[in-house]
């Protein structure tokens, strides 16, 4: 290894024979590139060359696996600049080497895996009690225009003592098996009042006005500093380019010694979620973000509740995913004994195992393969003697959504029992309520949807099956009315028509849209359409009727078909489960 730094050393300072040097620009020293699936990565590969529109060629000495053989580089030149995308595997660091001709260039360490950007006051920056050093060597920090690694103090971020973040990042990376990223941003004693952008207006300022100004009227708003300085960090990445925000802030907002410059909740929850809003819309992408609880400054001044409930409403309501609860880690993990407002040496690592237990679950879900609804509408006899008994052997969770319209009543032929509903739901599978008369919720009444709704309710508890959580709109037909009834009962989720993939970050998830309606024109490469996009947080709702459906033959779906359909699933590596069980997999 030590030869082959020494060869990097040597390639990059000097040119080979009498050919001017090929100049390689991206990828750079300790670059992580986020990945875009589990196992792969696409790596930009950029620079300048001797020769405009010479043939170039590429080596990767990937971390076990070892050199591979030099193969052609299909790069796009504009004079002598040349730009490329290679994708490689996850995993990290390899070795990179372009030559053209004689004259070759080369990085030594180049990563394949996780980006976090970390924002906040000084819990999230540099001022921790003891700097910290990654164990691993496989975490590394961006400063904006080069990466290093991540050795505190972490560049971009305020503070030259320790941070959460090499703790962090040894974690992921030992769990993951993957470089891991950090591009730190926090700034110490900020209120969320100065991260928001220019132009955004408030009552009273904060206790620090070093990034606020007063405005002729007595308002107060933001200098927009702080918050261009961070979508800057973020921009550059570009849509998808890292996994998350963690965003660790409130200690200086919360139980100020001036009681005017106190933020309340509300107040608290309005301003970060613009400043969700306005930095996604800035950086053109949903980026998710994780929302710690932060309010804690010292012995006896613990936490706020006003602030702690404001941080929770924004997972609460899907607008950002759960992050540590900070306020707990106290005593001997805070500075000065237990005094401070800071961590320990101890309390850094305590925090970043924290925030693993949070980001970790998560990152896996988005790991894995596509994530599948399957839906099953009209309580047809099928789904008891055929389609449950199908799903069983393929392992696959499902929603049954039930109604007692059309002929169910009197034809049992065609339509099942409660008895038959009641062996789905002792199954494992979910009873989902598609009304009583399968009438379309917007020409009913308030008082006849109430009753049609109710009395599946009562039928599912009179058979010993838990309430719904999950509905259906008959007909597809859906109405801002019958949304508030569901919402009013408890509903979770409620299914409605549609042709594309549901994504928690914008969709009502009592207006799901469905991605595939089974029907007997449908195709297997449509179906295979319909899930192919089902990841980053995306869920693929598929619907099917009757498998086969008899007495609806316009949206019979014929048996052999439909295993196609499972078989297909079984290969894409699918995560295939009823709607009540999305809740775990909701990410924002």
């Amino acid at each position: 290894m030590r030869g082959l730094l020494l060869w990097f050393l040597l390639v990059s300072i000097s040119p080979l024979g009498a050919e001017p040097a090929l100049i390689l620009e991206s990828p750079t020293d300790y670059q992580v590139i986020q990945r875009r699936a589990a196992k792969t990565g696409l790596v930009r590969i950029a620079g300048q060359a001797p020769k405009m529109n010479g043939a170039l060629e590429i080596r990767w000495t990937l971390a076990g696996t070892g050199t591979l053989g030099w193969t052609a580089l299909p790069a796009k030149f504009a004079g002598p600049r040349f730009t490329a995308e290679v994708e490689i595997p996850a995993g990290g660091w390899h070795a990179l080497e372009v030559r053209q001709g004689i004259s070759q260039a080369g990085v030594a360490h180049v990563g394949v895996g996780e980006i976090f950007v970390v924002a906040g006051q000084s819990n999230s920056a540099n001022h921790g009690e003891q700097r910290q050093t990654p164990e691993t060597g496989l975490v590394s920090t961006w400063d904006g225009a080069a990466w290093r690694l991540a050795e505190d103090p972490q560049p971009g971020a305020s503070g030259q003592g320790g941070s959460f973040l090499p703790a962090f990042g040894d974690a992921l990376a030992r769990r993951f098996g993957v470089p891991v990223g950090v591009v730190a941003c926090g700034i110490g004693a900020t209120s969320v009042r100065e991260w928001l952008p220019e132009g955004i207006r408030f009552a009273s300022p904060p206790t620090l006005e070093t990034r606020v100004r007063r405005l002729p009227d007595g308002q107060w708003e933001s200098d927009g500093a702080a918050f261009e300085r961070f979508v800057g960090r973020m921009s550059p990445f570009g849509p998808g380019g890292f996994r998350a925000v963690l965003w660790h802030q409130g200690e200086s907002d919360a139980n100020q010694k001036d009681p005017a410059r106190t933020l309340s909740g509300p107040l608290y929850r309005d301003f970060l979620e613009r400043l969700i809003r306005e930095s996604r819309a800035r950086i053109g992408w949903e980026a998710p973000w994780f929302v710690a609880q932060a309010s804690y400054h010292v012995p006896g001044d613990e936490g706020s509740a006003e602030i702690r409930a404001a941080q929770a409403s924004l997972w609460q309501d899907g607008i950002a995913l759960q992050g540590p609860d900070s306020d707990g880690i106290k005593g001997a993990f805070r500075e000065r004994d237990g005094q401070g407002v800071h961590f320990s040496g101890p309390g850094l690592r305590e925090h970043a195992a924290r925030w693993v237990e949070r980001v970790e679950p998560w990152l896996r879900t988005r790991l894995e393969g596509p994530l599948v609804v399957l839906t099953f509408d009209d309580s047809v006899v099928s789904h008891a003697t055929y389609v449950a008994p199908l799903l069983l052997r393929y392992g696959f969770g499902a929603t049954f959504f039930i109604t007692e319209g059309f002929e169910f009543v009197f034809d049992k032929k065609h339509y099942m029992t409660w008895e038959q509903i009641q062996a789905l739901n002792a199954a494992g599978f979910e009873i989902g309520n598609h009304t009583r008369r399968h009438a379309g919720v917007g020409k009913q009444t308030p008082e006849e949807l109430k009753a049609d709704v109710a009395y599946i309710e009562s039928q599912c508890e009179a058979h010993g099956i838990p309430r719904p959580v999950s509905f259906c709109y008959p007909g597809y037909q859906t109405s801002p009315a019958a949304a508030r009834l569901l919402r009013e009962r408890g509903y979770r989720f409620a299914r409605a028509g549609g042709a594309r993939l549901y994504d928690p970050s914008l969709d009502d998830p009592l207006l799901l849209p469905q991605a595939f309606d089974g029907r007997p024109e449908s195709t297997l490469a449509q179906f295979q359409a319909a899930v192919a996009g089902a990841r980053e947080g995306k869920v693929a709702v598929l619907t099917f009727h009757g498998v086969p459906d008899v007495k609806h033959p316009w949206v019979n779906t014929d048996p052999v078909k439909f295993e196609a359909y499972l078989q297909h699933l079984k290969a894409e590596g699918c995560r295939v489960i009823a709607l009540r069980d999305l809740d775990a997999y909701r990410n924002h």
